[in-house]
C-alpha cells in the first residue's frame, strides 16, 4: 500500500459547513448517508443528472445559495465539487515505422505469447471512448458505453482512448501494432469528451459499469490534482469487487510533481513512464504514490480515425502494465487483484535506486517473469 498524506483542503473541495468555493450553479457531487435522497435535491432547486448504485449519491447541478442548506440536512454525508479530469497526453513527435512497438518488447510481451494473449479477459479502457470501427482494434471490441454528455457511444473523438487501447490489444493481423494482450475483450468506456476532459460523475459512472458488467481489469489514464472522496470510494469498491485498476501517474514532474488522483488512492497500481533507455521521462511525476513503471516515450499505436499515432505520457505506461494484468488473469484466472499487483511489482526489472523509489516504484514490469 502506498504512504501518504491527503491534503484535507483541496481546491474545489466543500468545506464543511459553507459554500464560499461555489459560484452561481454548480455541479456537485452529493453523498448520503443512508438510501439517496435525490428528492432532496430537487426540493432545493437542483437538478439530478446521474444516481450512482456504486455509491449512495447524484451528481447535480444545484444553485449555489441553495448548497449551505442541502449540506445542513441530516441525510447528507458530504458536498464535493464535481470537478473535471484530463486524459494525460503528450504532443504527437513523428510517427517510427514498426510492426511490434519498442515498449511491448521492452515489458517482453512477445516472450510471453507462447503462454498466454489474454484471452477471454475484460478490459475497460475508461478514457476517451475507442474507435469503434479501427481495423486494428474492431476485432477485440465487445461493449461500448458513453458517460459523456451528448455522446451516446463509446466512439472516440479524440483519440487518446484509442492509443491506449492498442497498446493493451492491438490485434494480431496483418497491420499496424500488436497489443500486450492481443487477445482481450475491450470495453470502450467513455467519460472523457472530445477535448480529453470530463467530470468525475462521468469517470464514476464508468467505474460503475465496469463493476456492473463483470469486468476484470481497469486502465485510467486521466488524472487530477484534486482528491475526491467520491471517486475514491467508487475506486475502493471495484478494488473490492475484484478488478486489477491500473492508473497513470501524471505528467506533473516540470510542473509542481503534485500528487495525482486516481493513481494516488491505495488500491490503484499507479504506474509511472520510461524511455528506450530505462530512465524515467523527463515528465513523469513522481512521489510515494508510484508503484510500477512502464513504456510511455514515443509509444507507436493506433488513433481515431483508423490511423496511428506517436504519442508520449504516463497515459501510455499504464496500459503496458493493463495488458500485463491481463495478460497475467488469463494464464491464471484464480489470482485476486492483489495477488496480480503482487506478482507484477515482484517481478519488476528493479530500476533507479535498489528496491522501490519514487520514480519506478518496483521497476520496469516484466510479463514474461511475472508469469514464470
Amino acid at each position: 500500500m502506498k504512504k501518504f498524506s491527503f491534503l484535507l483542503v483541496c481546491f474545489g473541495f466543500l468545506a464543511f459547513g459553507s459554500s464560499t468555493l461555489f459560484a452561481k450553479d454548480k455541479r456537485v457531487i452529493v453523498k448520503f448517508k443512508g438510501a439517496t435522497r435525490a428528492d432532496l435535491v430537487w426540493a432545493n432547486g437542483g437538478i439530478v443528472e446521474n444516481e450512482f448504485r456504486i455509491l449512495k449519491g447524484v451528481s447535480a447541478v444545484i444553485p449555489e445559495e441553495r448548497l449551505a442548506k442541502l449540506w445542513a440536512h441530516p441525510a447528507v454525508e458530504y458536498i464535493e465539487e464535481d470537478r473535471l479530469v484530463y486524459a494525460i497526453g503528450k504532443n504527437p513527435p513523428s510517427q517510427p515505422a514498426q510492426t511490434v512497438p519498442w515498449g511491448i518488447s521492452k515489458v517482453n510481451a512477445p516472450l510471453a505469447w507462447t503462454l498466454t494473449t489474454g484471452y477471454n479477459v475484460n478490459v475497460c479502457v475508461v478514457d476517451t471512448g475507442i474507435d469503434l470501427s479501427h481495423p486494428d482494434l474492431k476485432d477485440n471490441i465487445a461493449w461500448n458505453v458513453s458517460f459523456v454528455t451528448g455522446a451516446k457511444t463509446g466512439n472516440d473523438d479524440n483519440g487518446h482512448g484509442t492509443h491506449v487501447a492498442g497498446i493493451i490489444a492491438g490485434v494480431n493481423n496483418t497491420i499496424g501494432v500488436v497489443g500486450v494482450a492481443y487477445d482481450v475483450n475491450l470495453a470502450a468506456v467513455k467519460v472523457l469528451n472530445r477535448s480529453g476532459s470530463g467530470y468525475t460523475s462521468w469517470v464514476i459512472k464508468g467505474i460503475e459499469w465496469c463493476v456492473a458488467n463483470n469486468m476484470d481489469v481497469i486502465n485510467l489514464s486521466l488524472s487530477s490534482e484534486t482528491y475526491s472522496q467520491a471517486e475514491e470510494e467508487a475506486i475502493n469498491t471495484a478494488y473490492n469487487a475484484g478488478l486489477v485498476i491500473v492508473a497513470a501517474a501524471g505528467n506533473d514532474a516540470q510542473t509542481g510533481n503534485n500528487v495525482q488522483y486516481p493513481a494516488a488512492y491505495p488500491t490503484v497500481l499507479a504506474v509511472s513512464a520510461t524511455n528506450k533507455d530505462n530512465a524515467i521521462a523527463s515528465f513523469s511525476s513522481y512521489g510515494t504514490w508510484v508503484d510500477i513503471a512502464a513504456p510511455g516515450v514515443d509509444i507507436y499505436s493506433t488513433y481515431k480515425g483508423g490511423t496511428y499515432a506517436t504519442l508520449s505520457g504516463t497515459s501510455m505506461a499504464a496500459p503496458h502494465v493493463t495488458g500485463c494484468a491481463a495478460a497475467l488473469l488469463a494464464f491464471n484466472p484464480a489470482l485476486t487483484n492483489a495477488e496480480v499487483y503482487a506478482k507484477l511489482t515482484s517481478t519488476a526489472t528493479d530500476l533507479g535506486s535498489a528496491g522501490w523509489d519514487a520514480y519506478f516504484g518496483w521497476g520496469l514490469v516484466n510479463l514474461y517473469a511475472a508469469l514464470q
